[in-house]
């Protein structure tokens, strides 16, 4: 979850969350689209996409789901996946 300022506010106290929490639906495939912010590249050289597998290999296996396929784009990433538990795909992007 992230915090945004209410508009019009420069106090740090007036600060709310932009997310409400739920829970994802787990032991079911999940479609999920990651993109780079404002649509900007996320790759740049094939290092960037190793790294990138090697630590969604590393956060799927953390947080208890399976990645069945994936597509890595130049601005953003496919992947199919399930999680074990209801909260396994939010915690593994946010891993």
């Amino acid at each position: 979850m992230g915090l945004v300022r209410k508009q019009g506010s420069s106090n740090a106290k007036e600060l709310h969350r932009c997310r409400a929490s739920y829970d994802s639906p787990y032991r079911e495939p999940q479609y999920i689209i990651q993109r780079g912010n404002d649509r900007q590249a996320c790759f740049f050289e094939d290092e960037d996409r190793d790294t990138y597998l090697f630590l969604l290999e590393e956060a799927a296996a953390d947080t208890d789901c399976e990645i069945h396929a994936y597509v890595l784009m130049t601005n953003h990433v496919h992947l199919l996946a399930t999680p074990r538990t209801a909260h396994g795909i939010p915690r593994m992007m946010q891993h």
